[in-house]
């Protein structure tokens, strides 16, 4: 399933079906790629561009990053509690 991501609906559905699924996720890593290149355009320093890699999640890895507590669009974080939405 692409563009699965990490939302925490995609990970109910890839855990419901453990042999017959898994997705495509670049994470996070696709937006600190903007805000590294959208500097480096404001500097002056063109806009190449950037290859942001991505991982296949099977559904093991998906389950465990579902949390039966949140809303299917709830997308897990590192961030310290502070910065999150409220």
């Amino acid at each position: 399933m692409s563009p699965g991501d990490e939302y925490n609906g995609w990970r109910e559905v890839d855990r419901r079906r453990p042999t017959e699924w898994g997705s495509v996720t670049s994470g996070l890593a696709v937006g600190r790629a903007a805000v590294i290149q959208a500097l480096a355009i404001l500097q002056g320093e063109g806009d190449q561009g950037a290859v942001v890699t991505t991982e296949y999640l099977t559904p093991k890895d998906a389950a465990k990053l579902y949390d039966p507590k949140r809303p299917d669009d709830w997308w897990p974080s590192s961030l310290p509690e502070k910065f999150l939405p409220k």
